[in-house]
């Protein structure tokens, strides 16, 4: 999650750590750590993969990018599919570092080699992806590609799936620009108001409304998330009052932010 490499168990600090917790326990190089993993991993695949050929079933499949912030990329591929059961399952298939230019044709061809890894390229219904344009390039060459093996289901006419979560953000986004100075005021004051004084100055206001619940946080939003936005104004809402005290009793610390009645 922290991007920390295999070398962390050799560094002084956390070796330290480590025998605060348990003098005795042995610590492991980076080399024997790194084998244990991978060990694991190969093992649990093997185990997946046997049990995926076991399936007559058909499998839907999505694929994501981003970046690190040691600015790499990354791709994710999922499968989803419906047990003997009737119950949905799903597993990442792959997690790993696409170098090069993310083009439909990069794209195309690592997800391809993906399936093929796996077995599976005999078996997909369809795939869910953003609406970047790389992404419908993407698509087209694995509906050739899959076609030449086997024939998809309609021919691979329903193979591309575009993700209603992103195309509901879209919406949402556009939308949110009809009002973007009021929510980048509110943006900005929850923003300086993260600091423990000011903080501490807000909620006094907020002490001072009567019948205002204090427990309910303020969140800064994700500005490409929707519903982060959504979570925060609803919010910002709940202590309008409080906000209304706070830029009445420090006009000049918060006069460039504080939002207009109209807002």
């Amino acid at each position: 999650m922290h991007e920390y490499p295999f070398s962390i168990v050799e560094h002084e600090y956390f070796v330290d750590f480590i025998k605060s917790l348990h003098p005795t326990f042995p610590i492991k190089s980076r080399i024997t750590v790194r084998k244990h993993i991978l060990d694991m991993f190969l093992d649990e695949k093997k185990k997946m993969y046997e049990y995926f050929k076991t399936l007559a079933c058909r499998f839907s499949t999505t694929m994501d990018m981003w970046t690190s912030n040691q600015n790499k990329g990354y791709m994710c591929i999922t499968v989803h599919w419906i047990d003997d059961t009737w119950c949905m399952q799903k597993r990442i298939i792959k997690f790993m570092h696409v170098e090069g230019h993310h083009s439909g044709k990069n794209l195309c061809k690592e997800f391809y080699d993906s399936v093929l890894d796996w077995n599976l390229d005999r078996k997909l219904l369809a795939l869910t992806l953003d609406n970047a344009s790389a992404n419908d390039v993407c698509a087209r060459g694995l509906v050739e590609k899959l076609n030449d093996i086997q024939p998809l289901v309609c021919e691979g006419i329903f193979f591309h799936v575009r993700c209603l979560n992103h195309i509901f953000n879209l919406v949402a986004q556009d939308g949110l620009k009809q009002i973007s100075s009021s929510v980048s005021n509110i943006r900005n004051t929850i923003s300086i108001l993260n600091s423990p004084l000011q903080w501490s100055e807000f909620m006094k206001c907020a002490s001072e409304c009567d019948g205002l619940d204090t427990t309910c946080g303020l969140s800064l939003d994700v500005p490409t998330r929707w519903n982060s936005t959504y979570i925060m104004l609803k919010q910002a809402i709940h202590y309008r009052n409080a906000f209304n005290r706070l830029f009445l009793c420090h006009r000049s610390k918060y006069h460039k932010c504080a939002p207009k009645d109209d807002d």
